[in-house]
């Protein structure tokens, strides 16, 4: 129980990097901000990628948790496994234009978007 409860501390009481999945970069405050690019920089992402991210922009060859840090969570996911590939649709319906981002093994492969 006490494990559990220092846990849960961690996860979401004391833990600086819990909202980096959550808000694109953009949203955050000039410290978050500050914070989250140390954090990519001590998990190895290339300064290029960190050029992109603070842009929101993206490109063929991110993470998947790099495009989440520049555009924020999709509003939908589609998933297929087998035993050696994951295959992730992601769906950014509320982009203008509207996004559909193609993920192999957690590795950005395709953009597609739609005009309506």
């Amino acid at each position: 129980m006490k494990y559990l409860f220092i846990l849960l501390l961690f996860l979401f009481g004391c833990n600086p990097y819990k909202n980096l999945f959550y808000q694109t970069i953009n949203e955050r405050t000039p410290e978050e901000q500050a914070s989250a690019i140390k954090y990519m920089r001590n998990e190895n992402i290339p300064e290029r990628h960190i050029k992109l991210i603070v842009n929101g922009q993206i490109q063929i060859g991110f993470s998947y948790n790099e495009v989440t840090w520049a555009w924020g969570y999709p509003d939908s996911e589609n998933e297929t496994k087998s035993q050696n590939y994951t295959w992730t649709q992601a769906v950014y319906r509320y982009r203008v234009p509207k996004t559909y981002l193609y993920f192999e093994n957690n590795i950005l492969t395709d953009i597609q978007t739609v005009s309506y």
